[in-house]
């Protein structure tokens, strides 16, 4: 088990990011005394694809340099951090965590679920939720109302009055953004950034076997079962760890 406080960092832009590098578990630990708190703590899980967004943008560097937690999501990551610290970092999914966190058994915790691919995503995973012991309420969150300026005052107001857990499944950058307006009003909780995590949990999206898991090669199956999308996407993303390497891991040990 890792001390609470066990921190690896990297440097991002003008930011130095601090990742915890507990287990599952202890990230869930942390989550689930969410109706105990009286103000928001942020849970953001950057990928490689996150890290890439935020080198030329200097507002979600400091999103992610001022969350409560930062998990890193993705074995590049994890291989990065490894390099500067000089001890083994071992990738946390936020997948992997949303899970967990459904099948936690809690006594009536608000959960709201928001985004999702569809309606009926989001009843699975209600369902699923509520048979651990979860309050759940959903959120669509159709981009027509994130994207206005009225409807996301109105959902931002929903989804802090409620408290409790809020997992935002809207996709990065959109998801840290919200979860950064919802930090600053009233109440109190946790607030997940956790993409499409909703989507493998409701099963709607199937994530990677867990061999393609071990051998830390996820991505390639993602990018062959969603060619068109992820591909250049994750073209992109090899380019900038091949690129990016050296210079995030300056000064590691060795």
């Amino acid at each position: 088990m890792t001390a609470d406080n066990e921190k690896s960092e990297m440097n991002i832009g003008k930011q130095t990011l601090q990742f915890d590098i507990g287990s599952v578990d202890e990230i869930v630990n942390k989550i689930v005394v969410a109706d105990e708190l009286t103000a928001w703590k942020t849970l953001i899980t950057p990928n490689l694809h996150i890290l890439r967004l935020m080198e030329s943008d200097e507002e979600l560097q400091e999103i992610a340099a001022s969350a409560d937690c930062l998990i890193p999501d993705g074995w590049p990551v994890a291989r990065w951090l490894s390099a500067r610290s000089g001890r083994a970092v071992q990738r946390v999914a936020g997948s992997d965590v949303f899970d967990a966190l459904l099948d936690r058994l809690v006594d009536g915790t608000n959960l709201t679920l928001v985004g999702g691919d569809s309606l009926e995503s989001l009843d699975r995973l209600s369902a699923r939720a509520q048979s651990s012991g979860w309050d759940v309420s959903c959120e669509p969150a159709p981009r027509g109302e994130v994207d206005d300026q009225v409807r996301r005052a109105s959902l931002i107001q929903r989804l802090s009055e409620r408290g409790g857990v809020i997992a935002l499944g809207l996709g990065a950058p959109k998801q840290e953004r919200l979860a950064s307006e919802i930090s600053g009003a009233s109440g109190g909780g946790w607030i997940m950034c956790v993409g499409m995590s909703l989507n493998f949990s409701a099963g709607s999206v199937q994530r990677a076997p867990d061999i393609a898991r071990r051998l830390k090669s996820e991505w390639v199956y993602r990018a062959l079962s969603e060619p068109s999308r992820l591909g250049p996407r994750y073209i992109a993303d090899l380019i900038y760890f091949l690129t990016a390497y050296r210079r995030i891991t300056k000064g590691c040990h060795r």
